[in-house]
């Protein structure tokens, strides 16, 4: 088990390691064009500079929805179908999967390794899931008065909308510091993600 998830951390530190080295060369990139040709990259960062409304999107997804009165009103059906399904994927899940084999069938080496772990951790995910289906199928067929209490303390309706509301507007500060000193923030850009992608091979290399 120590060993996978040495894996684990090894593959995600090479991953954002990696990361780094993208977005340097992004940074980069961008810095020399402010240098050397500073009127079409201001230009191709006006086209990039889109807004696009999540609260706009989130809308669709933010109108409540009650489907408690359709399960009450056929609490046997719905009770009986919630506790078949949750023993029958629960006992599927334990007893039919096993995670090592689903790694070594979708990758080979250390790669299977991590996707037996992944597996794994999905399954246990979907048996402590069922089990929770099983317990809701219970108590909406012997105990539904205790069930709608529990359903009146947990269904708590939180704007995702609301969250995001400051977080939605375009600030554009940065953007008028740059058009009004392109060259200066070229430089100051091409230093800054020159260091970062020196760093980071650095770090990559070193562990290779």
């Amino acid at each position: 088990m120590t060993s996978n998830v040495n894996l684990l951390l090894q593959m995600l530190y090479q991953f954002f390691v990696v990361l780094v080295l993208v977005f340097a060369g992004i940074g980069v990139a961008a810095g020399i064009g402010l240098i050397v040709a500073s009127a079409p990259t201001l230009r191709f960062f006006h086209v990039m500079n889109r807004w696009i409304s999540t609260r706009g999107a989130l809308r669709p997804v933010e109108i409540p929805r009650d489907t408690d009165g359709f399960s009450h009103r056929h609490r046997r059906w719905v009770g009986g179908a919630l506790i078949a399904g949750g023993i029958f994927s629960a006992v599927g899940l334990a007893f039919g999967v096993d995670a090592a084999t689903v790694g070594a069938t979708f990758a080979k080496g250390g790669g299977a390794r991590l996707v037996a772990i992944v597996a794994g951790t999905l399954r246990w995910f979907l048996i402590v899931g069922s089990g929770a289906g099983v317990a809701v199928g219970l108590m909406l067929c012997f105990s539904p008065d205790g069930l709608a209490r529990l359903e009146k303390q947990a269904n708590q309706w939180f704007s995702a909308r609301r969250v995001l509301r400051g977080g939605d507007e375009m600030n554009l500060t940065l953007d008028r510091l740059v058009e009004a000193h392109p060259g200066p923030s070229g430089w100051i850009l091409t230093c800054t993600a020159l260091g970062a992608a020196a760093y980071a091979a650095t770090l990559l290399f070193a562990r290779t």
